[in-house]
């Protein structure tokens, strides 16, 4: 069955998620509620959805009223007990769809950031496979809530970076499907008078960001191909 791959923003896409998913054999079928692109077919006809970033917001429903549309597609998902893996923005909004909340950051997170896997993570089908410790691309302001009943399987300086819901559902807020190209793209549009962190000039370097993205990229992109493999075999198990 073909997989549905929910993305808000061109730079944001599939990424290495999509090499994984290629390599299984599977079929990805991008849709975009941000840009008026439902997917092609009704939710029931996937085996999957991997749900992405972007600019957007969580809290921003006047601006972009595709965010409840969106949420309201993962809450029937979640009914369906379809498979759901969601990234970042992705995650904030599997976390509100379930019943919990996505509030603001402390302070955003741009850049590489330190993560550890929890006891819990050891007996999960997805993220075991995360090392003990590891350094993670993040680009966000807000964070994940889920509801008090969720799995804690990953957390970091600010709270939860990765969760399951139920035996289907996982989140994560760390970037684990970013590409090289789309560091740089985040990077390169991240200008002071567009912020959407904070009223002050972006919190980081970006020659030192992308210098370090470069040396740090490749074994995140093996990282981010491995996660999604088992996310797509814990899929077709609980098929």
């Amino acid at each position: 069955m073909a997989i549905l791959s929910l993305i808000h923003q061109a730079d944001a896409g599939s990424g290495v998620f999509a090499e994984a998913a290629a390599q299984a054999g599977r079929t990805l079928e991008e849709a975009n509620l941000a840009a008026g692109a439902p997917p092609a077919r009704s939710l029931a006809e996937y085996g999957a959805v991997l749900v992405f970033g972007g600019s957007a917001n969580p809290d921003e429903d006047v601006e972009h009223p595709w965010l409840e549309a969106e949420r309201a597609l993962l809450r029937d998902a979640l009914a369906l007990e379809l498979p759901v893996l969601a990234v970042c923005l992705g995650a904030q909004l599997l976390s509100q769809a379930a019943g919990g909340a996505a509030p603001r950051c402390a302070e955003p997170e741009i850049g590489w950031h330190e993560v550890r896997r929890t006891r819990e993570a050891g007996d999960d089908p997805v993220a075991r496979v995360l090392p003990p410790g590891f350094s993670s691309f993040q680009w966000h302001a807000f964070r994940c809530q889920p509801p008090a009943d969720a799995a804690v399987l990953a957390e970091g300086a600010q709270g939860i970076q990765a969760f399951r819901l139920g035996e289907r559902a996982w989140g994560l807020q760390f970037h684990a499907e970013v590409t090289r190209a789309s560091v740089r793209s985040w990077i390169r549009d991240h200008a002071p008078a567009e912020d959407r962190f904070s009223d002050a000039a972006p919190r980081f370097d970006p020659e030192a960001l992308l210098a370090e993205t470069e040396a740090r990229i490749e074994e995140w992109n093996a990282l981010g191909r491995t996660l999604c493999g088992a996310f797509l075999r814990a899929a077709d198990d609980r098929r």
